[in-house]
C-alpha cells in the first residue's frame, strides 16, 4: 500500500504542477487577450487620426493650389502691365519724334528762310 499511496502522491503532484501551468497559461492569456484590446483601441485611433488627417492634407492642397493660381495670375498682370507700358512709351516716343522732326524742319533756319516771305523794301 505504501507503494499504492506514493503513487498516488506522484500522480497528485504531477496534477497540481500541471494544474498550476494551466493556470499560468490562463494568466498568460488573459494578459495577452487585455495587451490585444489595448492594441485594438490604439489601432482606431490611430485610424480616426489617419481619416482627420487625410482631411486636412486635402485641405491644405487645395488652399496651396489656390495661392499658386493666385501668384501666377497677379505674375501674369504685372508682364501684361510691364509690357502694355513699354509699347504705350514706344507709341508715344514715336509719335513726339514725328511731331518733333517738323519741328525741328520749320526751325532750321536754311528752310526758315525760303518759306518765310520777302520784307518789302
Amino acid at each position: 500500500m505504501t507503494s499504492g499511496n506514493s503513487r498516488l502522491e506522484k500522480v497528485h503532484q504531477e496534477v497540481d504542477e500541471v494544474k498550476t501551468i494551466m493556470l499560468d497559461n490562463i494568466n498568460k492569456n488573459e494578459e495577452r487577450s487585455g495587451k490585444l484590446k489595448e492594441l485594438e483601441d490604439r489601432a482606431d485611433q490611430v485610424c480616426v487620426k489617419s481619416k482627420s488627417f487625410r482631411r486636412t492634407t486635402v485641405r491644405v492642397k487645395q488652399q496651396s493650389q489656390w495661392k499658386n493660381r493666385k501668384m501666377k495670375i497677379l505674375l501674369i498682370a504685372i508682364v501684361a502691365g510691364v509690357v502694355l507700358v513699354f509699347i504705350i512709351i514706344v507709341i508715344v516716343f514715336l509719335s513726339g519724334s514725328k511731331s518733333s522732326s517738323s519741328e525741328v524742319a520749320i526751325s532750321d533756319p536754311a528752310i526758315a528762310l525760303t518759306t518765310t516771305p520777302p520784307r518789302g523794301n
